[in-house]
């Protein structure tokens, strides 16, 4: 079950709730700040809100006002994510959207000073079914210079040489100093699925993003791996991770 993850960050100087702006995607498209709904991805399986002012969050389109729009409850009052973690589970039950409309993400702060609202969006094009088997954890390191509140990309280097064959990965994480997500980008992928970040190894996040719990991300063959999509609160650059890896031929 393909998914892919999108973001939302901007500074808000006030207590009222306002759009928090799209982040500029190469796989998705943002108009005046919002996203725009992908045709094959118009269901939420995910969401998460975070910022060290932040008060509450929601979404809005013009689908989900005909009903209401979903509140983001628990917010992670942190610049990273924090635990336990806040991520709010919908893989099972999820919620849907109109393909091609614009996606709004709303945040408000605690408080009038200017700080950065973050929001995050799991897409789907269903229920996501958790997969199991012979999983296998491998430890992976990027060199990426991180920008703030920007999408930035590198390659991965795996600390073990891979047996010949085709990979699944079913599940992974990321650390670093100023990590608040990431993604992993395949080469004859069209989507960028990933999860929450963070700052140190004894972070501990989702249990639903490792072993199989968010099913298939997608495949890659032992000599063409996915690179690694960081979005880092500050300036950043050295991120280690795991790939939680099936061996499917």
């Amino acid at each position: 079950m393909p998914f892919t993850l999108a973001a939302f960050s901007s500074s808000h100087a006030s207590v009222a709730v306002l759009i928090v702006n799209a982040i500029a995607d190469q796989h998705l498209t943002v108009i005046t700040n919002r996203l725009v709904v992908p045709k094959e991805l118009n269901q939420i399986v995910g969401l998460y809100a975070n910022g060290t002012d932040v008060a509450r969050a929601q979404l809005s389109s013009p689908s989900l006002r005909q009903f209401l729009l979903p509140e983001i409850s628990p917010v992670d009052v942190a610049a990273l994510p924090s635990t336990p973690d806040r991520w709010l589970d919908y893989r099972f039950t999820p919620i849907q959207l109109q393909s091609d409309e614009q996606l709004e993400f709303d945040a408000a702060n605690a408080a009038a000073g200017a700080n950065i609202c973050r929001g995050l969006v799991w897409l789907a094009n269903g229920p996501i079914s958790p997969v199991s088997g012979d999983v296998r954890s491998v430890r992976v390191t990027a060199a990426i210079t991180g920008i703030a509140e920007a999408w930035a990309n590198g390659p991965l280097v795996f600390d073990q040489t891979l047996p010949a064959g085709l990979y699944a990965v079913v599940g992974a994480r990321f650390f670093g100093a100023t990590l608040n997500a990431f993604r992993l980008v395949f080469p004859a992928g069209k989507w960028r699925p990933g999860g929450l970040g963070s700052a140190l190894a004894s972070s501990a996040e989702p249990p639903e993003q490792r072993y199989g719990n968010f099913g298939i991300w997608d495949q890659f063959n032992h000599n063409a791996p996915p690179t690694l999509d960081i979005l880092c609160t500050a300036a950043d650059a050295a991120q280690t991770g795991v790939l939680d890896l099936l061996k499917v031929a």
